[in-house]
């Protein structure tokens, strides 16, 4: 069962609310308020308490990009969830900061757990190897690729000094294996 009833979301006439659904947007009577674009729910008179829908966003699609599970379970519909997500352009931008959010959360937990298996010493050679070569990252306006790879090889020496590592690396420069 969805968070807000189809009662709430659809005039008399069936058309989906937007605008009028929000206290920021809403040019309507406040009765049909549900929802506030700030980051958190919001109390207004009354003691009605208008759910934030950046954070049902991030609530539900950290775990599904593909924002279905939001549309279903916060608006019991795929209709109406793309009716508000192509409407007024203010709630759009609430949209589209949340999805970045959701992104950058989503990331995190992943990091958590790549970070969680290193440290177990469950991760492959691979999983190690995308930490260390960190694709996430924007790569620099350098236009000289040797000053970036010049700077990945200082990191990664770094890295193995601290590690302990280093012995093993110069052996393995001299019998040749590496450079």
């Amino acid at each position: 069962m969805p968070i807000f009833d189809t009662k709430q979301l659809k005039s008399q006439n069936g058309v989906v609310r937007t605008k009028s659904l929000f206290i920021e947007t809403s040019y309507d009577d406040p009765r049909f308020w549900i929802m506030t674009l700030k980051e958190h729910d919001q109390k207004v008179k009354g003691g009605k308490t208008l759910l934030s829908l950046p954070r049902l966003y991030v609530e539900y699609c950290t775990d599904d990009p593909s924002e279905y599970t939001l549309a279903q379970e916060v608006f019991g519909s795929w209709k109406v969830w793309s009716a508000l997500a192509n409407a007024d352009k203010r709630i759009q931008h609430a949209i589209g900061l949340a999805r970045v959010e959701a992104d950058v959360k989503r990331k995190s937990l992943a990091f958590r757990e790549v970070i969680k298996d290193i440290k177990s010493g469950d991760a492959s050679f691979q999983t190690k190897k995308w930490i260390v070569d960190e694709p996430w990252k924007a790569p620099e306006k350098a236009t000289d690729g040797r000053k970036t790879r010049k700077k990945q090889t200082e990191v990664a020496q770094a890295a193995f000094e601290k590690e302990g590592l280093s012995e093993d690396l110069q052996r393995l420069k001299d019998e040749g294996y590496l450079q």
